[in-house]
This record gives C-alpha cells, structure tokens and sequence, in this order.
C-alpha cells in the first residue's frame, strides 16, 4: 500500500494542490462578494436643536466642502473639484470673516494641524523668472494686489508660531488668491515673458504649480480639521434654522444643486448654453468622486441653503451703529394728510414726446381739428379713420394662451430611440439636407450612418443630435398634448394690425382663425367656426413653439385704439 503511494505521490500532491487553490479561489471569492462590509454609523456630539450628530454626516459635508469650483489646481493634478459647491467656506466663512470667529473659538482643538500647515507653508518661495527676475509673482502683486505681497512677507518673516493673529493672516492670503488665482497669475506672466523679445522663455512656467504655498484645496491650506470644524458649524446653523421656522424643500434644494452644475460648466467651458447631457455626466462624476448618492448629496445642499438663509437674514438685519435707527423712529410716527390731485396714467403727458403724439392722434380721430387747443367732443366714424390711418383701428380678441416648445417636448425621446432613427436612410438623407458636413462622410448604410455621425466634432453632434429629438417629437402629437396639458394659461388681449399680424404669436393664419372661432363658452354649430375653434387647440406657426388658444371674447366690428 505504502509502496502504491509512494509511486503515485506526484499526481496525487497535483490534483490535491489543484482541488484546494480552486476551492479557495471560488468560495473565498463568493464569500467576500457576499458579505460587504459596512462602517457602523455613530453619534460624536449633538447639534443645538437637540438631536444627535452623526459621524457619517459630518464626514459626508466635509468632503463636499472641501473643495470647489474655483479649485482649479485640483483639476490641473488630474484631481476632479466639487463644481457643485459655488464656495461654501471660501465665500460664506472665509470670505465673511465667519471662518476667523469660528476658529478663534476652537482655536485649540485644531491647533496642532494648523503647526504642521504652517511648517509646510513657511517653506514657500514665489516663482521668480530665471532670465528675468523682475518678471515674478511678487512684482504683479505690487501691481495688482499690493496687500498680498505684504501679508505673505509678514507671514513668512515676522509670524513665528501659529497663533489666532497669524490664522487671521493666513484667511486673508487666501482671500487673496481667490481674487487673483493662479491661472489669471500664469496668463499674466507669459504675457510678461513674450513681451520682451531678448528674453528666454521658461520652459517650466506652462507647468509651474504658481499656487500660493502650493495650496490646491482647502485642506492643504488649513488642515482637516478646520474643514470638518466647518462642516459641523454648517450643520448646526441649518438645524438652529429650522427651529426658527425657515424652510428648503428637497425638489428646491436639488434643482438649485443641479444650477450649481450647470454654471460650473458654463465657467469651465465658456459657453452660454450647455447641454442637459453633459450637466448629466458631471452630476454622475460628483457622485462618484464624492461617494455619495442624489439623495445624500441633495439633503446636504439642503442644510447648505437653510445655513445659508439664516444668515443672509441675520446679517442684513444688523444695525451697525443707534444711530441708524434712532433717527429713523424719530420721523417715522410723523404723518400729514395731504390731498393730490393727478391726471390718470392714460391721458398724463410726462414729455414733448407724449404731447406729439396726442396732437396726431385726435388729428386723425377728430371730427373738427379747426377748435384751437379745445379738445374734441365729437369723432369721426371707424370706417372714416380707417381710412385715414388703419394703423389706429383695430379687432380686440382676448383670449387664454398655453404655450410649450417642441424643444421641451424633445426632451422624452431617449437615447436609443434617437440613435434609431438616425440610422435610418430617410432620416439621414434629412440629416444630410440639413447638416452639409454629414454629407462629405458619404454614408451608404446604418454602420456608415454611425461612422460618419460619431466623427462629427462635439458641439455639431449635439445640433444634430438636438434637431433629430425635434424631428421625433413632432411625429407624437400625443406628446404635445401631454405637456400642453400640464401648462397654466394666461390671459391676454390680442390686437391684430392692419396686415394681420398677432406678435408674438403668429400672423395672418392666426387671425383668421380668431376672426372665425366661437368663443368659449358659445354652443357653436357653424362648422367653419368649429374647425377654427379645434384648430386654436393646437397651433403652431413655425413647428417650433405650440399654443393652445381658448377664445372668451371677440370684437364683432372693429374698433379705434385709445
């Protein structure tokens, strides 16, 4: 037997060493997959309304806040910013003076962090060109930002240790690098650079980390503590907030979150409109980069916007000096009754311009221009002016108008719906038609098709991209319907000129159909008149804009305008 294992002891110790590293391999993969681990959430305090702090929120906020928008150094080390945050503790703390009070009440809490930033920023030098050293940061600073160059000196030489003085100091320069970033730094100084001719450039400036102390967030100014300090001093204000009766819904918070996005773009890119699929794309990036869902990232900005509020309000309600208000209740239980007399807006002449007009109006309108400076008591006949200026006689309609854009309407078609229909022939002959560039691709099926739209460059594609959502929604009347459904109407009073134009909504067709619809509320039976009226439904004089007419009253003859 010993002899039958010694023999074979080879090709048992393989299949023995095969059957354990799979084993291992599967089931200590399953179960790692299957058991996710989870950090337990705890209280560390408890906010001033009462009720408990969680680490997790608090960590949550401070990784929103602690970096934003205007981050830009984060971005250039391939870090992505927090372009939802406009600057939160940038502009609400620091920018305020909020963030200096803040920390001198804390001050001992962080105080060993901000040693360890103040050794690291001690070590800062400012770029200087090595050609040319008049071409360097400080010189623009004298120019531009005096103060800036004078609280880096007094911070690099007379602020040994770190104190609540020297924190105070170190707010301003950041204060200041907010005003004058460094990318506006570098502008300046290659500009420096080709202007003098003689002068070598710099081949380490295009990439120079020109940030003052090298600083690319908030955290690497001031420490993380000071930014959780922050973030719990933001939670506090929003619960003290709601207890004092202000409100954020979560529809309003998430709608102001995505405008942060938007405007982020709009800066980044340098473009007036920016696409909903790219305000798409940085939202999911956000989530990502922060590790949060919609939900958490809204109910933070929600916190943000009531901390927010409260102190907009408290600060413009602040009375700097008795003064102020002392000789304001001084007059204000003063009164006098007095009795004014004024002509009505209608016939009030407030210039030469107004009177010249009025002299050409009862010109035209009346009867006996030969009474001197009497106004007339008689007037000519509609069909007399008419005549004599068509411009003054008019057909009143007042009516209630909903309107809705097939741009909007656009906005249901998804993706794979659009891209469907692009891939068909006759859709992309039309394409063709009206997009040249399509054209020189020379596309002759559906993989052509896909070739030459994925070659267009970012912005074309979106035209086409936009023209082909209109193109498909306006073969759903069904959708217009909908969206014209959820519209509130407005009333307005519509005064057609002489040609038959009705600004801004259509022309000739548009009051014709008004001149032969039945109002409302009238139990029509002519059907011309029907037919106008259901034409009213839906009408659309550039297949651009859709209006829905609801007709309540109509001038049977025609009228002069007064």
């Amino acid at each position: 037997m010993l002899d039958f294992f010694r023999k074979y002891q080879r090709y048992f110790f393989i299949v023995i060493a095969v059957v354990i590293v799979i084993s291992f391999s599967f089931f200590g993969t399953y179960q790692s997959m299957g058991q996710q681990t989870k950090v337990a959430d705890r209280p560390i305090g408890k906010l001033v309304d009462g009720k408990k702090m969680m680490k997790k929120e608090v960590d949550q906020m401070a990784r929103f806040l602690s970096s934003d928008r205007s981050d830009h150094a984060l971005a250039e080390k391939g870090t992505m910013p927090n372009y939802f945050n406009n600057g939160v503790i940038r502009h609400d703390l620091m920018g305020s003076g909020m963030g200096t009070l803040l920390v001198h009440a804390y001050f001992d809490d962080i105080r060993e962090e901000l040693k360890e930033r103040m050794v690291h920023h001690k070590g800062y030098r400012p770029y200087v060109h090595p050609m040319a050293p008049f071409i360097s940061i400080e010189n623009l600073w004298a120019q531009v930002l005096p103060a800036q160059k004078k609280n880096l000196a007094t911070f690099l030489h007379q602020s040994p240790e770190m104190t609540p003085d020297t924190f105070s100091l170190l707010v301003d320069l950041y204060v200041g690098e907010t005003a004058f970033p460094s990318n506006i730094l570098r502008d300046y100084l290659l500009f420096q650079e080709k202007h003098y001719e003689w002068i070598q450039p710099d081949p380490a400036l295009p990439r120079a980390n020109l940030n003052l102390f090298r600083c690319a967030s908030i955290e690497d100014w001031f420490g993380h503590g000071f930014v959780e300090l922050a973030a719990q001093f933001v939670l506090n204000a929003a619960a003290y907030a709601k207890e004092k009766g202000y409100k954020v819904s979560y529809e309003e918070a998430r709608v102001d979150l995505v405008r942060q996005g938007y405007e982020s773009i709009q800066l980044q890119t340098r473009k007036s409109e920016v696409s909903q699929e790219e305000v798409a794309q940085l939202w999911k990036q956000a989530q990502w980069t922060l590790g949060m869902n919609e939900k958490e990232m809204v109910e933070l900005w929600q916190k943000v916007m009531l901390f927010r509020r409260l102190f907009d309000d408290v600060g413009s309600a602040v009375f700097v000096d008795p003064q102020t208000y002392q000789a304001f209740y001084g007059f204000a239980s003063k009164t006098a009754e007095v009795d004014l007399y004024r002509l009505p807006d209608a016939v009030s002449l407030k210039d030469f311009s107004s009177l010249m007009k009025l002299e050409y109006y009862l010109d035209q309108v009346a009867k006996n221009t030969k009474e001197g400076l009497l106004l007339p008591q008689a007037f000519d006949p509609v069909d007399t002016v008419e005549k004599r200026c068509p411009d003054l006689v008019r057909q009143r309609f007042v009516v209630e108008v909903a309107e809705v854009a097939i741009d909007d309407v656009a906005l249901n078609v998804s993706m794979k719906e659009m891209w469907q229909w692009q891939l068909e022939k006759e859709n992309f002959e039309l394409l063709e038609k009206e997009f040249p560039k399509l054209a020189l691709k020379k596309g002759s099926e559906a993989e052509s098709y896909f070739a030459a739209l994925e070659g267009m460059d970012r912005e074309y594609r979106q035209k086409i991209d936009k023209f082909s959502r209109r193109k498909i929604a306006e073969t759903h009347p069904e959708w217009i319907e909908e969206a014209m459904g959820e519209k509130r109407f407005t009333q307005v009073t519509l005064k057609p000129s002489k040609e038959g134009d009705v600004s801004p909504y259509g022309g000739k067709e548009l009051c014709a159909l008004l001149t032969k619809a039945a109002p409302k509320e009238v139990l029509e039976t002519d059907p011309e008149a029907l037919k106008a009226r259901r034409a009213l439904e839906l009408y659309s004089p550039d297949g651009k804009t859709y209006y829905r007419f609801h007709l309540l009253e109509k001038d049977l003859e025609k009228r002069v305008l007064t």
